[in-house]
């Protein structure tokens, strides 16, 4: 049975990259010292759980588990698979392979510093046209329940034209679907999370070509090659390596390691492998250019080269895309703003013209 605390570690390790540094910087400092990584792991367990006082604390939970799990006879990265992303455990058992922990804790917190970049680009798209929503969501739910109704109260809607129109019918639109469209977007977006991770097969390969997934595979993409550089230029084959990052991967980056495996067990070089694959992962001219490299001497260095200038590339893109998506949203509210003010404004006209022919129609006295 596992404990609220070790569901909060879990968490924790899992989606706070800060905390894993924390984790990797402390075992470094002590293994390049010639400290035992048991010894390692007991010294960092009392640093964490402040002497045992506070063992409840995420990276106390896990140095303990850490502990128990190699008195069993468990490699070290296998034991932190359960605690860490994939790809770090992976680089963690391509360290214990080498007999260079040290580098290998460089390398991780390396890639956990591009996720973190990564993911603030991502998380900066999507934050902003959710934060803008709001306003934009309050705009239409006044205009539905007070100005509109308060406007054909007072002048008959079957007479509107233009702006005024076309205020009206979204009106309508908001009290009769408001709710319903609400409840179907936060449908697709729980479907669309799910799915990222988990949905493979030729047609989401089609999807992969998309918005928003493309925006995935382009975040795992970079990853991947980063993982795959820093394996190979430990000295491990890209057989080996993608084999490494297969065992730990989620069912979607599975089936494109899978195809890139069995392109190499066909004789051919991880570019032709992963172009052959058909998946266009990391994408189409990724793929060219490591079918170039892979051609040529000095493969493992060319390849972390290339890793680290498209990583930046695919982090610019992303910052972009939430720049763009950002000034979309701001057109969107400007425009109902707009919407409001002219068709307020037409309502207004045709109250008064309806005043006039009221007044019109009165006999004098």
């Amino acid at each position: 049975m596992i404990s609220i605390s070790e569901t909060w570690a879990t968490f924790v390790l899992k989606y706070f990259g800060g905390t894993r540094i924390d984790f990797y910087e402390g075992f470094q400092n002590l293994v390049e010292n010639g400290i035992s990584v048991n010894d390692s792991l007991k010294e960092l367990n009392a640093i964490w759980s402040y002497s045992g006082k506070k063992p409840d604390a995420p990276l106390a939970i896990m140095t303990s588990d850490l502990m128990i799990q190699l008195a069993n006879g468990m490699a070290l990265s296998r034991a932190l698979s359960r605690w860490v992303p994939y790809e770090e455990a992976s680089l963690l058992a391509a360290g214990e392979k080498a007999g260079s922990l040290v580098q290998a804790c460089d390398d991780i917190i390396r890639v956990i510093t591009a996720k973190q970049q990564i993911v603030g680009a991502v998380v900066s798209a999507v934050a902003y046209p959710a934060f803008l929503s709001l306003p934009l969501s309050t705009i239409l739910a006044t205009v539905a329940s007070k100005l509109v109704p308060s406007m054909a109260r007072a002048s008959p809607p079957e007479t509107w034209e233009g702006a005024a129109w076309l205020l009206y019918r979204l009106s309508n639109f908001v009290t009769g679907y408001g709710l319903l469209t609400v409840a179907l977007l936060l449908a697709v977006v729980t479907v669309f999370v799910v799915s990222l991770p988990r949905w493979t097969g030729s047609i989401r390969g089609v999807f992969d070509r998309g918005p928003f997934y493309s925006t995935y595979r382009m975040v795992h993409g970079s990853t991947f090659l980063m993982n795959l550089a820093v394996l190979m230029r430990a000295s491990i084959p890209p057989y080996n390596a993608l084999e490494m990052l297969g065992e730990y991967a989620n069912p979607w980056l599975k089936e494109k390691i899978r195809g890139a495996l069995y392109g190499i067990r066909m004789g051919s070089n991880l570019g032709v492998a992963l172009d052959d694959a058909g998946h266009n992962f990391p994408d189409k001219r990724a793929i060219q250019f490591i079918r170039i490299l892979a051609a040529r001497d000095g493969f493992e260095k060319a390849i972390n080269n290339y890793s680290d200038r498209w990583l930046k590339a695919s982090i610019k893109r992303i910052q972009f895309t939430a720049k763009l998506s950002f000034v979309v949203s701001l057109l969107m509210i400007g425009a109902v703003m707009g919407l409001v003010i002219v068709g307020s404004q037409e309502m207004e006209n045709n109250f008064d013209k309806s005043i006039g022919h009221t007044a019109t129609r009165i006999p004098q006295s």
